[in-house]
């Protein structure tokens, strides 16, 4: 559901702003963000995406488009066994 929401948002604004990572001064478009994440692949059954860079977005992407479990964590917290 929330995959399918994301997926038309990028659809209906592809050339709008959607991310910014200040650290590193790379942006993204719905569009572009869209297309990376089309390509990223969730590891394992659960997904523990963190932090604060591009990387958790995309995970996170990642993961709804593959119907897996997510499991945000906070910078240094290890997942849970």
């Amino acid at each position: 559901m929330l995959y399918e929401r994301w997926r038309k948002i990028a659809k209906e604004r592809p050339n709008e702003l959607a991310l910014r990572d200040f650290a590193s001064g790379r942006r993204w478009t719905f569009g572009e963000l869209f297309s990376e994440g089309e390509s990223r692949q969730a590891a394992g059954d659960v997904v523990f995406p963190r932090g604060h860079a591009p990387e958790f977005i995309l995970d996170l992407l990642a993961a709804w488009r593959e119907n897996k479990i997510v499991c945000p964590l906070e910078i240094g917290q290890s997942p849970p066994e």
